[in-house]
């Protein structure tokens, strides 16, 4: 299931965002030499779309991202790919988005990943550790009832 997600850099000229975009991307970046040959170097994660934009309304950039299958990359191995990628040039994650809804199952995921006892956690307490670790109410309130697939289903 495609989930469209974009993670929140604390920077204006999207600079660290573009980099990291081309660095998580499945097609990865194209290298070129200065005879004009290419060759393209795989990207770090699988089945993700990226690229960086600057939203200039927060004062900040994102990288923007498709993940074509979130049970092939999760939500944290983007967020925590990006967040190594942008440490290593002295810039801030600052919280993330999902644009649509999510499974259930990847806020799951996600939440075993963040929690301090996951073994012990239900099924709500997992789910808040993702909005937490992810930073999902950083630029606004996250309510998961709205936003997990299968508890919107459940209001009906």
């Amino acid at each position: 299931m495609l989930v469209a997600y974009n993670v929140n850099l604390d920077e204006v000229d999207a600079e660290v965002s573009k980099l990291a975009g081309t660095l998580v991307r499945s097609s990865g970046r194209l290298i070129k030499r200065e005879d004009g040959k290419k060759m393209r170097i795989p990207g770090m994660l699988v089945k993700v779309q990226g690229m960086g934009v600057t939203l200039e309304g927060h004062g900040i950039s994102q990288v923007s991202m498709n993940l074509l299958d979130v049970s092939s990359t999760p939500l944290h191995y983007a967020y925590e790919a990006v967040k190594s990628i942008a440490g290593d040039h002295g810039v801030e994650v600052c919280g993330s988005e999902l644009v649509g809804l999510v499974p259930l199952s990847a806020m799951l995921e996600s939440g075993t990943w963040y929690h301090d006892d996951a073994a012990t956690a239900d099924e709500s307490e997992l789910v808040a550790a993702a909005i937490s670790g992810l930073g999902l109410d950083s630029l606004g309130e996250f309510d998961p009832a709205n936003r997990i697939i299968e508890w919107t289903i459940g209001d009906e």
